[in-house]
């Protein structure tokens, strides 16, 4: 039986999506389920994982299940533990879609970012996720290729969702008004890294370029590894040009720290969506980020200076001193300015009634 598109969505997500503005790690899904139920879909919480208990729902109470971050194995596990955890989580999968459950899959990462070991067994994870899913989200047409070219993901199940602004929570303040609330005087430039403190991201990399240099570099972020947290404490000892604000920051302070930069450099790579490239274009600042395909397909090319290697980050360091910060910085705001959290949060609806209306 067919569903009209106006009546009443029922849906959970994986992971379950803040209650309130998060302050350690990204709000985009905050933002993406805020006030949703004005657009007759209602949203039921689970367990943080998919389970039995779910799947024997009776499907009138859940009718699609979406998934943001695929959480269902553990690495670390020992082989074994790790395929039965693999089979356990394939057979609920094919199991909810038999019972006529809609399943999607927004695409953030091919792999989790630090896992170096056992990639495979994702592999085939992501493999079958993108097999039994009938709607694959992703943000870029480039992530759309690599899906296709790599999982063999037909082109008619991924559609191309924009990533949101987060203009409406990202308040814009003078940098020498910021620079004043968070203790620093300096009128000199200043770049600021910030977000996840974590390996992948190329933070030791970027310490040693600034250890050689006079710039100022601001790093604002947190992290749950104590050791990663020292290693970094340590690279930066000594170092009187390199300001460390290594802790659990609000929303409104991550956004002070931003705004007392004059440009934003993000070393990281591998990855297919950043809600730190998003906030920084959202707080029209310019940027400085690893050369790829991705990347440009998610920054604003005025605004945005891309490097390969070491040596082209410090000629781009050297050059920077020329770049006139207040017009790339526009160009950044106006680059997410339209992409709205209403214009995409109707978007993954219209997705959402589109899948219902089809039926079993």
């Amino acid at each position: 039986m067919l569903q009209g598109r106006d009546e009443e969505i029922i849906l959970t997500v994986f992971p379950n999506p803040d209650e309130d503005l998060p302050d350690d790690h990204n709000p985009y899904m905050y933002l993406m389920y805020k006030n949703i139920e004005k657009k007759n879909v209602k949203f039921i919480r689970n367990v943080g994982y998919l389970n039995r208990d779910l799947v024997f729902i009776n499907k009138d109470k859940v009718q699609i299940l979406h998934f943001y971050w695929n959480n269902a194995i553990d690495v670390d596990k020992n082989l074994f533990s790790l395929f039965f955890r693999l089979l356990i989580h394939s057979g609920l999968l094919l199991l909810a879609r038999c019972k006529g459950f809609k399943l999607v899959e927004t695409v953030n990462n091919l792999y989790p970012h630090d896992i170096k070991r056992r990639r495979y067994i994702i592999a085939i994870l992501n493999f079958f996720h993108f097999k039994v899913m009938h709607k694959v989200l992703v943000f870029s047409d480039f992530e759309k290729q690599v899906l296709k070219a790599r999982f063999f993901c037909s082109e008619k199940k991924i559609t191309l969702l924009k990533h949101v602004n987060y203009i409406d929570i990202a308040k814009r303040i003078p940098t020498l008004e910021a620079r004043s609330k968070i203790g620093i005087e300096s009128k000199d430039r200043i770049f600021i890294y910030f977000g996840a403190i974590r390996p992948y991201r190329g933070i030791d990399k970027l310490i040693e370029v600034f250890k050689t240099r006079k710039e100022i570099l601001l790093m604002a972020g947190f992290t749950r590894d104590d050791k990663y947290k020292d290693h970094i404490l340590d690279l930066c000892k000594n170092a009187g040009n390199i300001y460390t604000r290594i802790k659990v920051l609000t929303h409104a302070d991550l956004c002070l720290y931003i705004n007392a930069a004059d440009i934003v450099i993000l070393p990281f790579n591998n990855v297919y969506s950043s809600g730190s490239i998003a906030l920084a274009q959202s707080l029209g600042k310019p940027l400085i980020t690893r050369d790829s395909p991705w990347i440009r397909s998610i920054t604003a090319q005025e605004s945005t200076l891309y490097f390969i290697s070491r040596e082209d980050l410090i000629k781009i360091l050297d050059e920077s001193v020329k770049c006139d910060i207040d017009k790339m910085g526009n160009s950044a705001y106006e680059f997410v300015k339209d992409q709205t959290v209403e214009q995409t949060q109707t978007q993954l609806v219209d997705i959402y009634k589109d899948l219902l209306c089809k039926g079993k």
